[in-house]
């Protein structure tokens, strides 16, 4: 486990400027409890906020199987039915990391091995399934054995997040060689380049058929940004993976903007509205996202937009924040809520907490929600509380499950406060030691045939 000076030596980096970011360039609200109370009035330590995160921490274990695997939901009543969710396992790398450093888990390292030798096909009995020509994963996959599970497909950002989680692993726990050499293998049997599906357009492959070839593509802004930094990374990369990376994320001024009450927002089409986990998974995962002003600057913007909207839908200035997850105004069950289509008036905590890098003073809305007992819910078969999906149109409503995948910023948010890890904890972990062409040269990277 790592030392406690490890900790204060990242929230001294914080304190002395490291990163600076813009200033709020639109009005926020402030709480309905008034904020010059004595318990507004003094710091918040990390003691507040920890019950919080060790919800989020308990909820990962809750997850986690003897493999090493994470399922894609928890169901908060009822059996528990979920497949193993790819994605779901990256963001539960991350968080090992994170218990890690706080000193939630004893054996965090230990934990990533299992799972990294899991997902690299090196665990008897568990095979995940994969794509056999380019390597990418199925989004779903059994829990005990790693078939594809609910017909799914061979997903570009789920294995992007999934490999992030295995690569932010390597950069945390850098004194283990099996961990780096698991990560690097899992990032090099993956072939990027087949994901560019159009550099000048900025298209990127959301899924390919069994031969590798790309079928569905999404264009630019979106959260596909991270499979162009993994991509653009490799030291395989052709000449088109670097054109998309050039042409379309190395500067945020070169993607589409929409306009919301004069704040401009990262779009992927004119006149529409992300969800705003798109723009947050990026600043979590991507170094360059994370440490580029013009990108801070529309992830300032997205939280400005944020609480704009939701204050025109109540008049409590500590509920806003608009993401992703369970829904129980869709058949699907499963919603992402933007400013033209949010069903129910969901809000979203974790994209609350999400944007806690901007601005520190977000944790004095998380904690009203957690005092106000709105949007608590309890871990299955525990006392254990997590913050989660609530509906301001219909105040009865009670998610049915929580996605392991979208939960993920209100932790990362809730460790980028200062009193925490502050946001350098993620800048320095998420600065991907990438391997180099010696480490690569043309051995045959081994495909995992998919089940």
């Amino acid at each position: 486990m790592r030392k406690k000076k490890c900790l204060w030596a990242i929230i001294a980096l914080l304190l002395l400027g490291v990163f600076a970011y813009p200033q709020e360039s639109a009005t926020i609200d402030t709480p309905s409890t008034p904020r010059s109370d004595e318990k507004w009035t003094q710091n918040i330590n990390a003691e507040a906020l920890k019950p919080m995160i060790k919800g989020v921490i308990d909820l990962y274990q809750f997850l986690r199987n003897d493999i090493g695997v994470y399922a894609d939901a928890a169901r908060f009543e009822g059996e528990q039915f979920h497949p193993c969710s790819i994605a779901s396992v990256g963001m539960g790398l991350v968080s090992l990391c994170i218990a890690d450093t706080l000193e939630l888990i004893d054996d965090a390292e230990s934990l990533a091995l299992v799972t990294l030798q899991a997902m690299s096909g090196e665990r008897s009995g568990y095979a995940p399934a994969r794509n056999p020509v380019n390597g990418f994963f199925r989004h779903w996959i059994n829990m005990n054995t790693g078939a594809r599970e609910w017909n799914s497909e061979y997903s570009s950002i789920d294995t992007g997040i999934l490999v992030s989680g295995a690569l932010f692993c390597k950069q945390y726990f850098s004194r283990n060689a099996e961990i780096a050499r698991l990560a690097d293998a899992l990032y090099l049997s993956v072939d990027w380049n087949t994901a560019t599906a159009n550099a000048t357009a900025g298209d990127i492959y959301m899924t390919f058929d069994e031969q590798g070839k790309g079928e569905l593509k999404i264009g630019p802004f979106n959260e596909y940004m991270i499979v162009a930094w993994l991509a653009k990374n490799d030291p395989r990369a052709n000449v088109r993976t670097k054109m998309l990376w050039t042409n379309h994320f190395e500067n945020a001024a070169a993607l589409p903007n929409s306009s919301f009450e004069g704040i401009s927002l990262l779009t992927d089409a004119p006149d529409h509205f992300l969800s705003n986990f798109v723009i947050q998974f990026p600043y979590y995962l991507c170094f360059h996202f994370t440490t580029h002003q013009d990108y801070l600057k529309f992830f300032h913007n997205a939280m400005s937009a944020d609480r704009r909207w939701w204050s025109q839908k109540t008049d409590k200035s500590y509920i806003w924040g608009t993401g992703a997850g369970a829904s129980g105004f869709v058949d699907s069950g499963y919603h992402a809520d933007n400013f033209n289509n949010n069903p129910g008036t969901v809000c979203s905590p974790h994209v609350l907490a999400g944007f806690m890098p901007v601005d520190s003073t977000i944790a004095l809305d998380i904690l009203n929600l957690w005092e106000n007992n709105t949007g608590v819910y309890r871990i299955p078969g525990s006392s254990q509380k997590i913050l989660w999906r609530f509906s301001v149109q219909d105040r009865s409503w009670r998610a049915a499950d929580v996605q392991g995948v979208d939960i993920s910023t209100l932790l990362f948010g809730l460790a980028a406060h200062p009193a925490v890890l502050g946001n350098s904890f993620f800048a320095a972990y998420n600065d991907f030691n990438f391997p180099v062409i010696d480490h690569v040269k043309k051995k045959l990277i081994k495909r995992h045939k998919a089940n």
